[in-house]
């Protein structure tokens, strides 16, 4: 996600483009056939991925969908896009996208809805799906290390002791796993779920250049899913 109206942190990720296209993990086929499976979305022609940054979940997307329309408000994150032949990336806000009505089977939102106007986003979301379209909002969970109970440790001290002072305060809506900013009832109907991801990576990478240690630890990420489907 790459920008805030509210709170003076338009730009966020701009400085950090770069890394945030390298670095971002991509997103689990899991999750995607979650998505299909649980909304049973009125066809597979159209997906758009607001606040798409640099296009991870948008290329995942592509697998699924016909086409999928990925806009972004900063023009940095979209410079580090991929080009892809059935994505197409332009500049826009999830508040105001730019799609037409009525266009869209799917809304995806990765890890970004806690940086959204919820007031603004909600009723575009809701005018850009197809009548059962659905809304798709994601995150991450603190990463685990199930096999290494020290490394654990230390990344738990690092988010909550460490860097715990300094996180945006609208990152508490993810620690509630968007429980607490869910969609006015009148325009969708809300479910929330769990999905847990295993990997192999290097602490150098989960770091993004601020280990050298290249030892390899399988990761568990602990995604978690909001889905909403559109009231008619």
């Amino acid at each position: 996600m790459t920008y805030v109206h509210a709170g003076g942190t338009s730009g966020l990720f701009s400085k950090a483009a770069a890394s945030y296209a390298k670095y971002r993990p991509e997103y689990p086929p899991e999750l995607y056939k979650t998505i299909l499976r649980r909304a049973k979305v009125p066809a597979l022609e159209v997906a758009v991925d607001v606040a798409t940054g640099s296009g991870q979940a948008a290329k995942g997307l592509t697998t699924y969908f016909s086409q999928v329309i990925a806009p972004d408000h900063d023009a940095e994150q979209l410079k580090h896009a991929p080009t892809l032949p059935n994505v197409a990336f332009q500049l826009g806000t999830a508040e105001h996208t730019g799609v037409g009505s009525n266009t869209a089977d799917l809304v995806a939102i990765a890890a970004g809805l806690h940086w959204l106007d919820h007031d603004k986003f909600y009723p575009e979301a809701h005018r850009i799906l197809k009548p059962g379209g659905c809304l798709a909002a994601w995150g991450y969970d603190l990463l685990t290390f199930p096999d290494n109970q020290e490394a654990q440790e230390l990344l738990h001290k690092l988010f909550s002791v460490t860097l715990g002072p300094y996180w945006h305060p609208r990152v508490d809506h993810v620690w509630q796993h968007y429980k607490d900013i869910k969609p006015p009832p009148a325009l969708f109907k809300t479910q929330h779920m769990q999905l847990g991801v295993t990997t192999t990576m290097t602490l150098s990478t989960l770091a993004a250049h601020l280990s050298s240690c290249h030892e390899e630890f399988r990761a568990s990420y602990p995604l978690f899913l909001m889905l909403c489907v559109a009231c008619e």
